[in-house]
């Protein structure tokens, strides 16, 4: 039985049946301990919207709620598995998705010329990685966002890989992607990407389709909340993008000097409604003070590329420290603060007064982190930079290679970067770097080879 198990074509499956066990014993903890599944960015907030759309559609009152709780996607998928299946069914559905997203990553693997076993490998990492093991059992919109999104891109490619009668890929992949930047705007412009790569690497037509399907559901949105409200857009909320901007010009400005921090809040932090930033005002503020722009967004890379979110295990789901929780993660008074105010050597002797084994496990994440982003650029330039391969394999890679870049641009919007901002591309860099590392070991072994043959 064993043998049979390790077999190459048998791979895949196995990987997938060790991460449903992984998740089955999870789901222990989650039934003995109810707060992991509100220790999630807004989880609160959304379970109260939750219920407030229930309650709504059960008082006839759902346009006035839908119309003054911002982009629906934040809480009506959940409120609809809430009422379908309770916080059980929701998190068993959460879970089904990571793992139909954990096949797609195998899938993807396969089609870019890595073997089965290879493929799932990647497999394998993507789905044991913090955010895609822990973010099933939370109540965040990630949960939904990523899985869709990679299960999209997923069946784009296969799609791009063979277009005739593959159909039914081009049209649940746009849909999805419509569907997951409901849950997220911040992927309302990579259809755009997609499509276009569609029309280049397949027929105008396909990339057409796509991009009609993509936008279908967010302009189905935006037109009910322009009928309703008569402003054609995702809708106000607390957490939309000119809150958004508003917060971190407010962060930025917490690293200025004095007199250039009182000047900013009192010319950039006073427009429009309390509270909330409009896009041209924020590049005003940029062009205004690049330097302190630069700095807030240096930290917003490293943040990216060396966080590894491992701290969703230690903190948020095993809560090694519980107490500390909400102290770490508070805005204005926890490891981003410090980050901005004193450095990487600040955070690190924060962590270690306040919780050594969780600074211990998070170095650790962060060299792992560090080393497979490394890895993933080593597996993109090769991809870029190989011939002879068919016109639609460009096209998969520039997809692959875009989602990263694309995610880290557009995480600009929020206030602090974190880690679970980059959760969306993990697939790509997981692919990418799985490849790269294929790439490094075959050179190693042509290598040593013949330094075998010269002795």
């Amino acid at each position: 039985m064993i043998k049979i198990l390790l077999k190459e074509k048998y791979s895949p499956f196995f990987t997938l049946a060790f991460a449903l066990s992984v998740h089955l014993l999870m789901l222990l903890r989650d039934l003995s301990n109810i707060t992991i599944f509100f220790n999630a960015d807004r989880a609160l907030s959304r379970w109260d919207a939750m219920h407030g759309i229930i309650d709504a559609f059960a008082n006839n009152q759902a346009t006035d709620f839908l119309t003054s709780h911002g982009v629906i996607g934040d809480y009506i998928f959940h409120a609809i598995l809430l009422e379908l299946g309770g916080k059980f069914g929701l998190i068993l559905f959460q879970v089904g998705i990571a793992l139909l997203s954990g096949w797609g990553v195998y899938r993807i693997g396969y089609l870019i010329g890595l073997s089965v076993r290879q493929s799932s490998l990647a497999a394998g990492i993507y789905l044991f990685l913090p955010h895609t093991l822990v973010f099933p059992h939370q109540l965040i919109s990630e949960a939904l966002h990523t899985p869709f999104l990679v299960i999209s891109l997923w069946l784009t490619i296969e799609f791009l890989r063979n277009e005739r009668g593959n159909n039914r890929c081009l049209i649940i992949g746009a849909l999805l992607v419509g569907i997951a930047t409901l849950i997220r705007p911040v992927t309302l412009l990579w259809p755009m990407i997609v499509g276009l790569t569609l029309m280049r690497g397949t027929k105008v037509q396909s990339g057409v389709i796509y991009l009609i399907l993509a936008y279908l559901p967010i302009v189905l949105w935006m037109g009910f909340m322009g009928t309703q409200t008569g402003k054609f857009g995702f809708g106000k909320s607390p957490h939309d993008m000119e809150h958004n901007l508003y917060q971190r010009v407010l962060r930025i400005s917490d690293a200025m000097p004095t007199e250039q921090a009182d000047q900013t809040r009192k010319i950039y932090l006073n427009q429009g409604e309390k509270g909330t930033l409009g896009t041209v005002a924020y590049f005003r503020f940029v062009a205004d003070y690049p330097f302190f722009f630069a700095q807030h967004l240096a930290r917003d890379i490293i943040v990216l590329v060396g966080k590894s979110g491992v701290e969703r295990i230690s903190i948020d789901y095993l809560e090694l420290n519980k107490t500390a929780r909400t102290q770490f993660q508070d805005g204005r008074t926890g490891w981003r603060k410090i980050f901005a105010e004193q450095g990487l050597m600040g955070v690190v002797h924060y962590f270690w007064q306040n919780d050594g084994q969780v600074l211990i496990i998070s170095l650790l994440g962060s060299i792992l982190m560090l080393f497979m982003i490394v890895i993933a650029i080593v597996g993109g330039w090769r991809l870029v930079s190989s011939k002879g391969k068919e016109i639609n394999d460009r096209y998969i890679t520039w997809l692959l290679i875009s989602l990263p870049l694309y995610t880290f641009v557009f995480s600009q919007v929020v206030d602090y970067v974190q880690s679970r901002h980059r959760a969306p591309s993990e697939a790509a860099i997981v692919l990418l770097a799985v490849y790269g590392m294929v790439l490094i070991m075959n050179r190693l072994t042509t290598h040593i080879k013949k330094s075998e043959t010269s002795l």
